[in-house]
């Protein structure tokens, strides 16, 4: 058993260690996260619907529209934000902002389909300084049957996830 004097000197470790997260967690200037944030979300959002346009011409999606909702965080506070849904006749791809302070990323997108789920990770790579994710993070797909793989978010990989998810293909 652990003697009291290293259980005591166990705590103060610990408390030494949750003091200097909190003191991190002041030094964030959370206005800035959550204004990056709700872009980085409405950027992804526009490239979206510019990698849908063909499919939309070719009549292969009926529609893209979007829907205002409102998100809470902890650390950011209450903000608009909203969710992307793209339809094929009664079958919706929906695809929902989570929120940005999350372990290990810097924002969380889930994306449901009428055949299953995945979600959009932006990550940055590690120890670039405190506000480099502002400039590098980027998006990744993280598929639910295998969380810890991170596929970079692009055209073809979105367009895979997009006719997976709505059952216009099937598992490769």
């Amino acid at each position: 058993p652990m003697t009291k004097e290293a259980f005591i000197n166990l705590m103060i470790d610990r408390a030494k260690r949750l003091r200097d997260e909190d003191a991190e967690a002041q030094n964030v200037d959370w206005n800035r996260r959550k204004l990056w944030w709700v872009e980085k979300v409405e950027e992804l959002y526009r490239q979206i619907n510019e990698w849908i346009a063909p499919l939309q011409t070719a009549h292969i999606v009926d529609g893209i529209t979007s829907e205002k909702i409102q998100l809470h965080e902890e650390m950011l506070g209450g903000y608009e934000s909203s969710i992307l849904k793209i339809s094929l006749g009664r079958r919706i791809l929906r695809i929902t902002p989570v929120g940005s302070v999350i372990v290990g990323g810097m924002g969380r997108i889930d994306v449901d389909g009428p055949e299953g789920t995945a979600r959009f990770i932006l990550t940055t790579p590690e120890d670039e300084g405190p506000d480099s994710y502002m400039t590098s993070a980027l998006w990744f797909i993280s598929n639910s049957r295998n969380r810890r793989s991170l596929v970079p978010l692009n055209e073809d990989e979105f367009l895979k996830l997009f006719s997976l998810l709505m059952g216009l293909t099937q598992n490769a």
